[in-house]
């Protein structure tokens, strides 16, 4: 029985990484953004906009910083790590 919790165990740990992973290429290979121009939202002008994807780390390469500096410094072990900690990011949810 230990042996077979184990195993359950360990391979729970690739799966949820391959569902993340998963998860994360459907995102980004859907149209749109979250600051694409839509002539029913209100504009966002361009500093904004860069200010923004730089908080919310859309700035950064999607899988693998080649460019130098830390490798895993991504989008994507950024989402991954945020999610271990149970940061799944702002909540739409507001209070009040």
């Amino acid at each position: 029985m230990t042996t077979y919790l184990l195993r359950r165990i360990f391979w729970m740990i690739p799966v949820l990484l391959l569902v993340a992973l998963i998860t994360f290429t459907l995102m980004h290979q859907a149209p749109g953004g979250p600051w694409d121009r839509d002539p029913s939202r209100r504009q966002v002008d361009a500093s904004t906009q860069e200010a923004l994807n730089k908080k919310f780390g859309l700035d950064k390469p999607l899988f693998v910083n080649i460019e130098g500096g830390n490798p895993l410094d991504s989008q994507f072990f950024t989402y991954v790590g945020n999610a271990i900690q149970g940061d799944l990011g702002p909540s739409y949810r507001q209070r009040g």
